[in-house]
């Protein structure tokens, strides 16, 4: 008997172990970087450039930016689901080869870079942007094409109150936002490790949604549970396609669906729904564990303004009223 209880109090002891093991190995595995960011008051209007692919014309969300003296424009993906805002190293190399006199310190060997650019009327300022070296391709200087160099992260909507008008395709940054003509109701919304969850219900269940503007073209992103559940009676799966999730191939199944999605008094029907096969163990494990019902990207709002506040933990959805 006495041994039965040494065992058992053994086997407890490494459940709590392996308990509190995984508590701090999801906690570093998720926890951001700090926020560097330094903003001056409000951006104004920032207009939306829409990238298309064959399966999408809403595939990704481009925002220009400007560093001073330095007459070209380039982009920024604006991607709600990236903790941090960082830059293109090869791209960046490329502009400072270019214009070396406008831009910081930068060489081959940096990790980081401090550097200012205009986004709209905002300064947005950082001691260290994150360099991130990916296989971009050389600028082209006499191409009219939109040249990417980075991915503007959540540590802005950390910052300062952000508008997505997918109406007017535009976005605000700071406390300078637009007057829609009508009150403007807003609902709380979780805002923790820089992630958005906002609550809905989705076929009259309650669920946590992940707006990740990076994932633009989607709707709806599920498990295969879900998908098959939310899929329209009858309905076949469309063609599966290759998608990239940074360096990580993945694989998209989109299914038409008839069920609709509730954030409070706004209804947004549901055209379809979409499972990705590929993803992580980590990225599997981090959704268990947060409870995650799915992660909508900009399609699901077109046609409407998605204004978030996170600093207040508080979003508004807002419907222009029909002509």
């Amino acid at each position: 008997m006495r041994v039965l209880k040494i065992v058992a109090l053994s086997l407890a002891g490494l459940i709590i172990v392996g308990a509190i093991g995984a508590y701090f190995f999801f906690k570093k595995a998720f926890t951001p970087d700090p926020n560097y960011l330094e903003l001056t008051e409000s951006s104004g209007a920032v207009p939306i450039q829409w990238v298309k692919s064959k399966d999408s014309d809403f595939a990704a969300m481009y925002l220009p930016i400007q560093f001073e003296g330095v007459p070209d424009t380039f982009y920024l993906q604006f991607d709600t689901g990236a903790p941090s805002t960082l830059l293109y190293k090869k791209s960046m190399l490329a502009i400072k080869e270019r214009y070396p006199d406008q831009m910081g310190f930068l060489d081959s060997t940096s990790t980081i870079t401090e550097q200012t650019f205009a986004l709209g009327e905002m300064e947005v300022y950082s001691k260290q942007f994150k360099l991130y070296e990916r296989g971009e391709k050389p600028i082209s200087w006499d191409s009219k094409r939109k040249v990417k160099i980075g991915t503007l992260g959540a540590d802005m909507i950390d910052k300062v109150p952000t508008v997505m008008d997918f109406d007017r395709h535009q976005c605000y940054f700071g406390k300078d936002l637009p007057d829609f003509g009508q009150e403007i109701k807003f609902h709380d919304l979780r805002f923790r490790l820089r992630k958005v969850l906002i609550p809905a219900e989705v076929a009259g269940k309650k669920r946590k949604l992940l707006h990740d503007s990076g994932s633009s073209g989607f709707e709806l992103i599920t498990n295969k549970r879900n998908w098959e559940r939310l899929s329209k009676e009858g309905a076949e799966p469309e063609e599966a396609f290759k998608v990239r999730s940074w360096k990580r191939q993945l694989t998209a199944f989109n299914i038409a669906s008839d069920k609709q999605i509730e954030f409070e008094e706004v209804t947004i029907p549901l055209q379809q729904v979409t499972y990705i096969k590929g993803t992580s163990l980590l990225q599997r494990l981090g959704t268990q564990a947060t409870g995650l019902g799915g992660m909508i990207g900009n399609q699901i709002f077109l046609g409407k303004v998605l204004m978030l506040d996170c600093p207040n933990r508080k979003y508004a959805l807002i419907e222009y009223p029909e002509p």
